[in-house]
């Protein structure tokens, strides 16, 4: 398949072609080349150090978390870490995920925003990347419902639309129309001033605003889980039959309580029916007539 990059291109015709190969060279330079790598060199990349000669340095080359291709060179010297050499990708924004999923990208400084927001954020905590389908199955017939909401913006695009599905001689109702029906569709970009319509059917990552309001955007961005929605008829069923369980278990707790209190009160109010008041003069008259038992 083709690669793309700022120079130039190396091309496979078709399945019959020999493998491509590539190799990191020492003199500061990435080469693909024919026929196990020793034969026809068909496309270079060259690093910033490829016109300084150096000799006795470490090189390596990486394609980082972020999409990235870099190289790195290493000094036998005075060096105490990786120098950067290389960057496929010099602007922050054409990476495609630069500013996380649903985030949008500005050109110059870099700045990053939410896609359904206008405020600026160095890292916008917009919306989770979400690999599942959009159209949610409906309660008992299994009807399919929309599970997004919708966002439209203007001047948008991605740095990778090239790559993407694409419809021509389409209006913007009509591009809009092409993925609302799908629910692998993810978002759509419509310029109107070439008529192209750019299909995503991949979970949407960071866009790239342009200064023009023939750029239109249509993104899905999934709605809200609330609990109602969440529960199945099966679950929302054991949740009832837990509550009344529940409410039961409180119920007798509260009377066996009552019962334990109303027993200790009809015992203490005995107790105190025993201790009759009376005078001194009443005591001692207890006391001889007590005393009439010891003879």
């Amino acid at each position: 398949m083709p690669r793309h990059h700022g120079r130039s291109e190396a091309h496979l015709e078709n399945a019959t072609a020999p493998p491509v190969y590539g190799r990191l060279d020492a003199l500061g330079f990435f080469g693909l080349y024919l026929n196990g790598g020793g034969g026809q060199r068909v496309d270079v990349l060259s690093f910033d150090t490829f016109t300084l000669n150096l000799t006795g340095v470490f090189r390596r080359m990486t394609l980082d978390d972020d999409g990235n291709l870099r190289a790195y060179y290493w000094t036998t010297g005075d060096s105490s870490a990786w120098t950067s050499d290389y960057k496929a990708i010099a602007e922050r924004c054409e990476l495609p995920t630069s500013c996380g999923a649903y985030g949008l990208c500005v050109p110059g400084n870099a700045q990053c925003q939410c896609l359904d927001s206008n405020g600026t954020s160095p890292a916008p905590p917009c919306h989770g990347e979400d690999t599942s389908d959009l159209c949610s199955t409906g309660s008992s017939n299994g009807s399919r419902q929309l599970g997004f909401d919708v966002v439209r913006r203007t001047r948008v695009s991605v740095a990778y639309k090239e790559e993407l599905p694409f419809r021509t001689n389409t209006t913007t109702d009509g591009c809009e129309l092409a993925c609302a029906g799908n629910c692998t569709c993810r978002g759509a970009l419509y310029n109107g001033a070439s008529g192209y319509c750019y299909l995503i059917d991949f979970p949407v990552e960071t866009l790239v605003y342009q200064a023009d309001d023939r750029m239109l955007g249509y993104f899905k961005i999934r709605k809200a889980a609330t609990a109602r929605r969440g529960m199945s008829p099966g679950v929302t069923v054991a949740t009832v039959a837990l509550l009344l369980v529940l409410a039961g278990l409180a119920a007798a707790g509260a009377y066996w309580g009552y019962r334990v209190w109303e027993r200790r009160k009809r015992k203490r109010a005995g107790m105190e029916q025993e201790l009759v008041p009376g005078s001194y003069r009443d005591l001692k008259s207890m006391a001889s007539s007590n005393n009439s038992f010891k003879a």
